[in-house]
């Protein structure tokens, strides 16, 4: 799935932009031109996050944030699961999918879609939302029929919850020509902004700020060591040999509990004497004021990833010390060929995964059967049948 276009309207300086997207796209401009706002609006774009009136080019206007994407394939919506993903799929016209992440006045925001929905102020949503309010069972379709007599008893009669109304409405604007309609801005038909979020690709934004305090730090928080860290990922495959060893440096520090067949918890403790002793003495000390109190030592096992998390960059120009102490053209200079190796590996890692389709497709028609030749089988068929 890639960015194929981003519009954005009313935001800061972006009166109403729109820009054809590539799987490389480079922003040229002057100072205070708009680069900044529009990585920050496509970052707007997932996150939803509220935004202050200075935020509006026009504080009485709404701020819409529109993405086109790409080659959405059915392997992108079942990450949605099976509802979500159904839903979201009506929306998709040839693998693509037209989102829009609109701001009200107040600098909320709800992420849908834009539709045609016919003049008649009755197809409006707030129109219909507000006409089944409160309604339940058969209030719902008489409801229903009332506001909309031109759909067919046995449609009406379908109708037993709310969320069966949108559909049947559906089908009668359907029928209405398209001259006879006006775009309007319609939230997810999955719900919430959420339960589309697992299918959106994660947005990094890294500021273009002289202070490159946060540029480089590695926490998982940071936007550097998300991709530091996407960057690692590739090493924790080939240590899963090791996973053994962090086992047991794990009963070694803290209590194991199992549960047994029959439901009770099993403790086991194979920890160190010395961490033992720690505890004994700690909780000794304890109970002289507190008689029936019990402690324990929790030491958070071991792992992987999180140790990878905690990685720091060293950088030797003379003095080998954190990237922190150096100078500013040095620390941009590694923030960005961390960049560039992300992108190396996830070039690799799409070559790799071709690799192996084209080695399976391989084998799979190494063990099929030739086809027959037809001639063959006819010659077969008459020797069988001494037919001459």
């Amino acid at each position: 799935m890639i960015l194929t276009r981003l519009r954005i309207e009313n935001y800061r300086a972006l009166r109403d932009i729109d820009i054809p997207l590539s799987r490389f796209v480079c922003l040229t401009g002057e100072n205070n031109a708009g680069k900044s706002s529009i990585l920050l609006g496509l970052s707007l774009f997932r996150s939803g996050k509220s935004l202050d009136l200075k935020d509006f080019y026009d504080p009485t206007q709404q701020i819409d944030i529109e993405v086109s994407l790409a080659e959405v394939t059915p392997a992108y919506l079942a990450l949605l699961g099976i509802e979500a993903g159904e839903r979201i799929s009506k929306l998709v016209v040839d693998k693509k999918l037209t989102l829009v992440r609109r701001y009200d006045v107040k600098g909320k925001s709800e992420l849908g879609y834009f539709t045609k929905i016919p003049k008649d102020v009755r197809f409006a949503p707030e129109a219909i939302k507000q006409m089944i309010k409160g309604k339940l069972g058969k209030a719902i379709g008489e409801t229903v029929a009332a506001g909309f007599p031109e759909i067919a008893a046995a449609r009406i009669a379908e109708i037993k919850k709310q969320g069966d109304v949108g559909p049947v409405i559906d089908e009668l604007a359907a029928t209405i020509a398209d001259d006879q309609k006006v775009e309007v801005f319609a939230t997810l038909p999955s719900g919430a902004d959420f339960s589309i979020t697992p299918m959106l690709p994660e947005i990094i934004y890294i500021p273009a700020v002289k202070d490159l305090a946060d540029d480089i730090k590695t926490t998982e928080t940071s936007s550097f060591g998300k991709i530091l860290g996407i960057v690692l990922e590739d090493i924790l495959p080939l240590l899963k040999e090791q996973e053994d060893l962090f086992t047991k440096l794990s009963q070694q520090l803290s209590r194991t509990r199992t549960h047994s067949p029959e439901g009770t918890v099993v403790v086991a403790d194979q920890r160190l004497e010395k961490i033992q002793l720690i505890e004994s003495t700690i909780e000794s000390y304890v109970r002289e004021s507190f008689s029936n109190i019990k402690l324990e030592l929790d030491i958070p096992p071991p792992k992987l990833d999180a140790i990878l998390s905690t990685t720091r960059i060293l950088a030797d120009d003379g003095t080998l010390s954190g990237l922190e102490t150096k100078g500013d053209g040095l620390r941009r200079t590694v923030v960005f060929a961390i960049l560039r190796t992300y992108v190396k590996l996830v070039e690799s890692r799409a070559s790799e995964a071709k690799a192996k389709q084209a080695e399976a497709k391989a084998k799979e028609a190494a063990t099929q059967p030739d086809e027959p030749n037809p001639e063959e089988v006819e010659v077969a068929k008459r020797s069988y049948t001494n037919v001459p």
